[in-house]
């Protein structure tokens, strides 16, 4: 009976005991592993979104960082904008993607989506060591460890640099170190509850588990890559948008910081229209398909007449509405035929894809009524507008600017001819 147990408890002894062990083992290298890819991970989401804040604001706002004292209140501008005070940019994306974002002049906060007791702790300065890593070496720095108003940050500052090389202040995007341990505790739990059923299942299952693991982050790392580099068409694996947990909603985070990149990125303000710089990306498309497949196509340059008087007579609130009167008017009418954008001022272009010359022309000749026939009220003033059109036909053979400049010739020969015409 002695033997039987004696026997039964070696058994357990030499085959459980390492398998346990060797489980255990593995379990605590995969964890340790899983963290220090959530780390890295973090490291590079912060370094990126820094990098795409910097980005998007030369996009909105061209120009150097420059600080001005007015009425004992220091107030700081991006090129000729305003931006002490402007949120909106940045909630958004802390909204999306739970990073926090501050913009220092020199070592004080000037912008930041931190708060403390309810209040935003502009004003406040940078730590010291911070003030000389990165300030006076002028070297971004990861810090593991970082306390902002007695909070723990992973924290990334990056110094802004405008462009006589001149150090402005610096960037920080940071996230709560509480926030990131408890995705890795919550996994770490599920990760031994598992080794707990089945040591040996657990053992093979976390070896796949975290090789996955590793390829999803892979790929959220090459997605914020493609959005910091300003590829904002890059699409995310699908596979992992279908997750419900914390790497489901990175990843849907990520896509959302995508989109609202794309709208400041592609679309003008004013009119919700794409701008020119999308225009001009998607005219690019459109030549590259006419000289891949030999389909024709229509691009029309089209300017408001006497809008000039519009702004003098009714002021420039009315103006930008009558703006975006035409857009909805133009983007309504082409929509399902080709595209339309902001080109400049009162100018639009309009593009028919796989269109000729004189099916385009009709369309353009029903548009050009239409705005003739519309009324736009302003403030109970009556405003009627109309527009003049130059367009042409474009094909395999010619060029993005030989076409533009073809348009605009015809354009300005049907305003030199009397305005509210289509001239081809």
């Amino acid at each position: 009976m002695n033997k039987k147990k004696s026997l039964y408890s070696e058994i357990l002894l030499i085959t459980i005991l390492p398998i346990l062990l060797l489980g255990i083992a593995i379990t605590i290298l995969c964890v340790d592993r899983f963290s220090q890819t959530i780390y890295s991970q973090v490291q590079k989401e912060l370094q990126d979104m820094a990098l795409a804040v910097l980005n998007t604001y030369d996009i909105m706002y061209p120009g150097d960082y420059a600080i001005e004292e007015k009425n004992g209140n220091k107030e700081v501008y991006k090129g000729e904008v305003l931006i002490t005070g402007n949120y909106e940019y940045l909630d958004n994306l802390k909204e999306d993607t739970d990073i926090d974002i501050t913009i220092f002049y020199y070592n004080t906060r000037i912008l930041t989506t931190v708060f403390n007791d309810g209040k935003r702790i502009v004003g406040t300065d940078a730590n010291n060591l911070v003030e000389k890593e990165v300030l006076e070496n002028k070297q971004a720095k990861f810090y593991k460890r970082m306390y902002v108003e007695n909070e723990e940050f992973f924290a990334y500052y990056k110094p802004i640099l405008n462009s006589d090389g001149e150090c402005f202040g610096m960037i920080f995007a940071g996230k709560p170190i509480k926030d990131v341990k408890e995705e890795i505790y919550n996994s770490i739990f599920l990760i031994i509850l598992v080794a707990i059923v089945s040591i040996c299942i657990m053992a093979l299952l976390y070896l796949y588990y975290t090789k996955m693991i590793v390829k999803i982050i892979k790929n959220l790392q090459e997605f914020m890559e493609d959005i910091s580099s300003g590829e904002l068409y890059s699409e995310l694996d699908s596979s992992i948008l279908n997750r419900s947990d914390e790497i489901g909603l990175i990843g849907k985070s990520a896509v959302k910081m995508q989109k609202s990149l794309k709208v400041f990125v592609d679309q003008d303000v004013l009119t919700k229209i794409n701008n020119r710089r999308c225009g001009e990306k998607l005219l690019n498309k459109t030549i590259a398909e006419s000289v891949n497949k030999g389909t024709k196509f229509a691009l029309a340059i089209g300017d408001i007449d006497w809008f000039k008087k519009v702004n003098d007579n009714y002021g420039h609130e009315c103006g930008d509405f009558v703006l975006q009167r035409v857009a909805c008017i133009l983007k309504k009418s082409v929509e399902g035929k080709g595209y339309v954008a902001r080109w400049g001022g009162e100018e639009f272009l309009v593009v028919f894809n796989n269109s000729t010359l004189d099916t385009a022309y009709r369309i353009l000749y029903s548009i050009a009524d239409e705005i003739r026939n519309t009324k736009i009220f302003y403030e109970n003033k009556e405003i009627n507008i109309t527009m003049t059109f130059g367009i042409v036909e474009g094909n395999s053979e010619v060029k993005e600017y030989d076409i533009i400049r073809e348009a605009d010739k015809k354009l300005y020969s049907g305003k030199n001819a009397g305005r509210d015409r289509i001239v081809r």
